[in-house]
């Protein structure tokens, strides 16, 4: 089944990946206002550990594209150094996208599973994502 987040602007985006995924951990990320973020779209941090999310809405863009900004960003994550960085990013990804992305991210990815949409799956209500009407009633 296909997601069709074109709906959604940037900061639509990273407030819907900051809290599926902060709902899926069971955290809750901290929110930065509009303006660069140095690399920092969702910060959580407790008992000396500290995740990072990074939501990058590059639906309508190639993989190449997505690729080129994260390993520019490479540096900043580097130089950030969280224990878990997590990428959430509206792309469809393949799994060689996946593992590509993992390579250019470094150690502070966890797993591939921390690029995002392998989240998506297990949100059930995010398959019925269909317009920012629904997205507005399910974040109440």
């Amino acid at each position: 089944m296909s997601t069709n987040f074109s709906a959604l602007s940037s900061a639509d985006f990273e407030d819907l990946g900051r809290d599926l995924i902060g709902k899926l951990l069971s955290i809750r990320f901290e929110a930065f206002g509009p303006g660069p973020d140095g690399g920092i779209d969702g910060h959580h941090s407790a008992g000396g550990h500290t995740t990072i999310l990074q939501a990058k809405h590059y639906e309508l863009s190639s993989f190449a594209g997505l690729a080129g900004v994260m390993r520019r960003s490479r540096k900043t994550i580097d130089k950030l150094s969280p224990t878990r960085y997590i990428l959430v990013t509206s792309r469809h990804l393949t799994p060689r996208n996946k593992a590509s992305l993992a390579k250019i991210i470094g150690p502070s990815l966890r797993s591939e599973d921390d690029v995002a949409p392998s989240f998506y799956p297990r949100l059930s209500s995010l398959w019925r994502l269909r317009s920012v009407g629904f997205l507005s009633r399910w974040r109440s």
